[in-house]
């Protein structure tokens, strides 16, 4: 009987047996295109970690380099206090192109720091006179920026009309210039 019992419950472990089969194939087929996914990724991280690692004496001297020419350019900034030559400069390169500094004014220092750098911003407001062209290659040449100039940026010029005898063509253009020099901080 009990013989009986285990042929007869044999279908039934079979039935259950394929069940369980069908399931965990079922769940083999869905993870297999998330595996190759995963496997696509796994490739680029792969050649990234294969590369040799950088010699740690070459990244030393690059960063040594790097902060040489860092010291070097920040030697060229002028300093915050250098003020009258930096007038001085602006007065000289505007003669220079023939033009005449009407005023100049010298906004407060202000006090910044950029990814970790510091420095300072000097504002100036000028206004000057003379002819169109000259205005012009007095900007082309705070542009270039020489000496103590070569850290500055012109931020913006207002350009207006006006008649006077002193120029060659009777129109004299004023331009008001926003300027902006950086400078090393105090």
């Amino acid at each position: 009987m009990r013989i009986k019992r285990i042929f007869t419950n044999i279908p039934l472990l079979i039935g259950i047996f394929i069940i369980i089969y069908a399931a965990l194939g079922l769940v083999y087929f869905q993870k297999q295109a998330e595996r190759r996914d995963l496997d696509s990724q796994i490739i680029p991280i792969r050649t990234v970690l294969e590369k040799p690692a950088p010699n740690l004496q070459e990244l030393e001297a690059e960063l040594a380099k790097a902060e040489n020419q860092l010291e070097t350019k920040w030697a060229s900034f002028p300093s915050s206090e250098q003020g009258i030559e930096l007038y001085d400069a602006l007065v000289d390169m505007a003669q220079g192109n023939n033009v005449e500094v009407v005023s100049v004014v010298a906004s407060k220092p202000v006090e910044k720091e950029d990814g970790g750098i510091s420095y300072t911003l000097l504002p100036f407001n000028l206004n000057v006179q003379g002819s169109q062209s000259n205005i012009l290659a007095f900007v082309s040449s705070l542009a270039r920026g020489p000496g103590l100039l070569q850290s500055s940026e012109v931020k913006s010029i207002n350009i207006s009309t006006g008649t006077s005898a002193n120029t060659t063509d009777n129109v004299t253009r004023v331009a008001n210039l926003q300027l902006y020099i950086y400078a090393q901080p105090d």
